[in-house]
């Protein structure tokens, strides 16, 4: 699933690409959105339909000790676990809403802390978050 979904992004990358090299702006809104309708559609195809932010979602799993596991939760309540105690425990003491990338970008100043201006794909959604470091 990883590969398809990869290749497929790649495809559509170089589709809008072409889109603004051609000057093609407003048919990149239209191509986006419908290149997102075609990856959700895979998803669901795949992964079956997203639970409803309200409605309550059976996750099962092996955990790292190959004990079956099984949580009752709904998708609001999973996403504000991230960051609490056990799960920052469990992830060797990193909080996932606090992880970043190392990055090498020679144009800016070394051992600080970058993001990218508009790279984000969700409105109001926390920037990703890189410290440029040498490549030593």
């Amino acid at each position: 699933m990883g590969s398809l979904i990869t290749t497929k992004l790649r495809e559509q990358a170089l589709i809008l690409r072409k889109l603004v090299a051609t000057g093609a702006t407003d048919l990149i809104a239209v191509h986006k959105n419908h290149f997102l309708q075609e990856i959700h559609g895979i998803l669901t195809i795949m992964l079956g339909p997203p639970p409803s932010p309200d409605k309550e979602f059976t996750w099962t799993f092996y955990d790292a000790d190959n004990k079956y596991t099984k949580v009752v939760t709904k998708p609001t309540q999973f996403a504000s676990t991230l960051s609490d105690r056990q799960t920052v425990r469990a992830c060797g003491g990193a909080d996932v809403n606090e992880l970043f990338s190392l990055v090498n970008d020679p144009r800016n100043e070394y051992n600080r802390l970058l993001t990218v201006n508009r790279l984000g794909n969700v409105v109001g959604g926390v920037p990703v978050r890189y410290v440029n470091v040498e490549m030593d």
